[in-house]
């Protein structure tokens, strides 16, 4: 049996489940993966204009999609699908105030989600 090698290992720090000194917010996106496969996402500027203090959470609708969306956070190395033909409500675990990651998918549809500032707990369903 082969042994984690802990001298490898370091902490992150997780940004979940600590509610925003602003009010409660959202961002929506509508992500056309017909027009593209892969959308990069870096809240630094929409935090540099203070429009969110931070992500923790989003709201997804991935109703009119036929196919998965996954998404990938480099700083925690997190990675989620959202399902084809779902919606839902889904934490995302965050290094830090900013979040940096990348959606993608095979050609598609439309995906919405709308990015929140404050902390959920996962619900998800199906719209067919």
């Amino acid at each position: 049996m082969a042994q984690i090698d802990l001298s490898t290992i370091s902490p992150v720090n997780i940004f979940n489940q600590r509610w925003p000194s602003e009010c409660p917010k959202s961002l929506l996106l509508s992500l056309d993966f017909a027009a593209a496969n892969i959308y990069d996402l870096n809240t630094y500027l929409l935090q540099a204009k203070e429009f969110l203090e931070g992500v923790q959470s989003c709201y997804y609708d991935n109703s009119a999609n036929p196919v998965d969306v996954t998404f990938t956070c480099p700083d925690t190395g997190f990675s989620t699908f959202f399902r084809a033909n779902w919606q839902g409500f889904r934490p995302l675990i965050v290094a830090s105030n900013q979040l940096t990651g990348q959606f993608s998918a095979g050609a598609g549809g439309t995906m919405k989600i709308n990015l929140m500032n404050t902390p959920v707990q996962p619900i998800e369903w199906s719209t067919i």
